[in-house]
């Protein structure tokens, strides 16, 4: 199984075990029950996990597979809050503006807000926080990122992705992977970081995401 389905099942599987009778032999932790789906999936159903149905209203829709109790899963690609051309919904400050508060429970609140609001608008998955670093003026996603500053960057995702999932049922998708650090031409940049700046510069809010408790990630 590819890491970009087993990320697609771990987030999933609080909606998947919510639908099926409690009395389903779950086993005990996320891997295994992400497993136990797998085994029982057919081809088909693996490769809609990753292909989507493309469904128009959002940046993507994986299809539900009722038979194993999966339902519909939704994403939007809204970092900074519910976009995409949705209505009636709340114009928050990019991260890099939050990020220069350096209050970082206020970035918690910051996050449940976002959650509740995506959350409301039938989506399942946000895409993002952003973990990279804004260490190019010119990058074109300089404003989902949070700082230049790899602890108070690190601080401030940890602190949005706690305050999405923490009681909204909307999972994050943290991205985009290591030194994406410009937009033009990103398909064909070839990134070239030592290995001591990747892992005290690029790597902690990355990290962080993960330490509390991202659902899914970004591998590119």
């Amino acid at each position: 199984m590819s890491s970009a389905a087993a990320a697609a099942l771990l987030a999933l599987l609080p909606l998947a075990c919510a639908s099926l009778p409690s009395t389903f032999p779950w086993p005990p932790s996320a891997r295994a029950r992400a497993a136990a789906l797998v085994a029982q999936m057919t081809q088909a159903e693996k490769l809609s996990l990753l292909q989507g149905d493309g469904e128009a209203s959002f940046a993507g829709t994986l299809p539900a597979i009722a038979r194993l109790g999966i339902p519909e899963m939704t994403l939007l690609d809204s970092p900074q809050g519910v976009g995409d051309g949705f209505a009636r919904v709340t114009a928050f400050p990019s991260a890099l503006v939050a990020a220069a508060s350096w209050d970082v429970p206020l970035l918690e609140q910051w996050g449940d807000a976002m959650g509740a609001e995506f959350f409301g608008k039938g989506v399942n998955v946000m895409l993002g926080p952003g973990t990279c670093l804004a260490r190019v003026p010119l990058n074109g996603r300089l404003y989902e990122y949070y700082s230049e500053e790899p602890l108070l960057s690190a601080a401030c995702v940890a602190a949005v992705v706690r305050g999405v999932q923490a009681r909204n049922n909307v999972s994050v998708t943290v991205k985009h992977y290591l030194a994406n650090s410009q937009e033009f031409n990103r398909g064909n940049e070839d990134a070239q970081v030592g290995e001591r700046a990747l892992h005290e510069m690029y790597l902690p809010s990355y990290l962080a995401a993960v330490a509390a408790g991202a659902g899914s990630s970004c591998s590119a």
